[in-house]
């Protein structure tokens, strides 16, 4: 999962005029990137991620975390709680860690910056 994030962060990660635009203009670009329409939420999602700090170089790792959740992880949860929901059988979401020593940051993106990905 996080393979298919790296390709879209490494283009904020990877060009700071890019990273700088989309954090200064977080509260506009946010609900474009993660597809939302309820602008309450970015507050939410700038504090539940950073704290609420303005967001910068140092939250690559949040930002990532952010995009995987949003675009990966809260679908799959979504799927299992509606098939809870209509199933007699008990349903289990697993999710497995593992950091490979080598990862799609080698070919990509810049092999000197830890992304978070595995």
């Amino acid at each position: 999962m996080y393979g298919v994030t790296l390709f879209v962060i490494l283009g904020l990660f990877n060009h700071s005029e890019i990273f700088d635009q989309f954090t200064k203009n977080f509260e506009k670009n946010a609900p474009l990137a993660l597809i939302y329409d309820d602008l309450t939420w970015t507050n939410k999602i700038r504090s539940f991620y950073v704290h609420g700090q303005e967001i910068g170089s140092k939250h690559t790792s949040e930002i990532t975390k952010m995009f995987t959740d949003w675009w990966f992880f809260y679908p799959m949860y979504a799927t299992a709680q509606m098939h809870a929901r209509f199933l007699k059988e008990n349903v289990f979401q697993l999710l497995y860690g593992y950091r490979a020593p080598r990862t799609y940051a080698d070919k990509y993106g810049n092999d000197k910056h830890n992304y978070g990905i595995t």
